[in-house]
């Protein structure tokens, strides 16, 4: 039973948008300055844009796509807000590891303290993709430093995807701790220490992982709660509403002669024996990722928890598979996951009570198994794809059997105008679709909401 990995997001404002696009940030990497990434200051604003937005100071159109864009630059924003700095108390016995705290003054309604503990350590820093924000008028060139966030500002939550790291250093407190304090908003953030240039995760707060997986995780993650009169938008991940909750179980199966891993979320009470055999939810992970992605990184366990206690989701069974290096998914889930499944747990198999989903690579494999036999599954969610606005559909039949959910962020490298031409094809083949959108790029927090939104508002109806 996992009860540290939580999230429910709040019912919130999605809309389609026209088709914005955004020149492809580089992937600035480093520990501390040493690297090449300067130092972030409270009160500046690091902009990274190409002439026009920065003449214009508008939204940049689909033909700016891929153009060569100017050196990132570090400048006073004189328009941003006075900067929220929380400074450090050397009387103070700060706690190991994360700690977040409510606090009036904050513009957010919260600080969230990072300690490190190390008595030898140099130097220490703290660097995230996810700490620098965004306004919408000037979408992802123009990033603001979380000492300066307003309501309006959105993140990205993703991984070194196509997104500018920021790296800060932290503060000696006494002889062993290392301290920095953010007035970060609700959401998911990814992070990690950077000790005399080695970049390792919290000690103190280790990544949810399979202990018998062949991937360790890098970075650990913290889950910032929301304050609904301060901040807009709820993203946030909180703790289960009572002790109901679902256990992770990990397991394998058998491709060919390779063994690959499973992490299996059952719901609270599962039955192995119950007459009535619960619905199943197949959710593949993104290139290169694993059977844990989805409960490390968005808390799909906990998503499925909340929701059931709220009475908006009945109890399923929800598969994640390792499927990196899988000669062919499509295959590989219709010959070797399914059955598996089917034959070991207490679940239906009959397409009205089974979905499959996917974010990125596996929004691709899972419009590929759409495609492939439309009636296999009642339920598709495809998320982020960068592929399925390329695949043919008009010379398929059946589309119409299932039901379709297409997500993309409105600033996704996955292509939003492809993701909006793949729907738009499934609606004139008469297929019930839906398409969502908010301001996101490729990452966690929006594969977290589309997964919630998919569960509550899209299955078993």
């Amino acid at each position: 039973m996992i009860k540290r990995r939580d999230n429910i997001v709040q019912k919130r404002d999605i809309w389609k948008y026209t088709i914005l696009s955004l020149g492809m940030l580089a992937v600035l990497s480093g520990c501390g300055n040493k690297n090449g990434l300067p130092e972030t200051s409270a009160a500046e604003v690091e902009v990274k844009t190409t002439a026009a937005a920065v003449e214009n100071g508008s939204d940049i159109t689909e033909d700016k796509r891929g153009e060569e864009e100017s050196e990132a630059i570090h400048v006073n924003d004189s328009s941003a807000v006075v900067p929220y700095v929380i400074p450090l108390d050397k009387d103070v016995v700060y706690k190991e590891g994360v700690t977040i705290e409510v606090d009036e003054n904050s513009p957010t309604g919260y600080v969230v303290t990072f300690a490190y503990k190390d008595a030898n350590a140099k130097s220490v820093g703290i660097s995230s993709d996810n700490f620098y924000f965004y306004k919408e008028n000037t979408g992802m060139y123009v990033r603001y430093t979380p000492y300066v966030w307003e309501p309006d500002m959105f993140y990205r939550c993703g991984e070194r995807t196509y997104s500018a790291t920021y790296v800060e250093n932290m503060e000696k407190v006494g002889e062993d701790m290392w301290v920095i304090r953010l007035p970060l908003p609700n959401g998911i953030f990814f992070y990690q220490y950077c000790v005399d240039d080695k970049n390792i995760p919290d000690p103190a707060n280790q990544a949810f992982t399979n202990p018998d997986g062949a991937v360790k995780p890098t970075k650990s993650v913290v889950y910032v709660p929301f304050d609904g009169t301060r901040q807009k938008a709820d993203h946030s991940v909180i703790t289960e509403k009572n002790e109901k909750a679902g256990e992770i179980v990990f397991d394998a199966y058998m491709d060919g002669e390779t063994k690959r891993n499973l992490a299996v979320y059952l719901p609270y009470g599962y039955d192995a024996n119950r007459k009535e055999a619960y619905k199943v939810i197949y959710a593949s992970h993104g290139a290169n990722g694993t059977e844990v992605d989805w409960i490390a990184k968005c808390g799909l366990n906990n998503i499925m928890d909340n929701l059931i206690a709220d009475g908006k989701a009945e109890p399923a069974v929800v598969v994640c598979m390792d499927q990196t290096g899988v000669e062919d998914p499509v295959v590989n889930q219709r010959e070797n996951i399914k059955p598996y499944i089917e034959a070991n747990y207490n679940v239906h198999s009959d397409k009205e009570n089974i979905a499959y989903c996917g974010l990125s690579n596996g929004g691709s494999t899972t419009a590929k198994i759409y495609l492939d036999n439309p009636g296999e599954y009642g339920y598709y969610g495809i998320w982020s794809s960068a592929q399925s606005g390329d695949m043919e559909i008009e010379n398929i039949n059946g589309l119409d059997t299932a039901k379709v959910m297409v997500g993309i962020g409105r600033f996704d490298t996955a292509r939003y105008d492809k993701a909006e031409d793949f729907y738009n094809r499934l609606v004139e083949k008469g297929v019930d679709a839906a398409f969502y959108t908010e301001n996101a790029a490729h990452d966690w927090l929006f594969w977290a909401q589309m997964y919630e939104i998919f569960v509550r508002d899209i299955l078993w109806k």
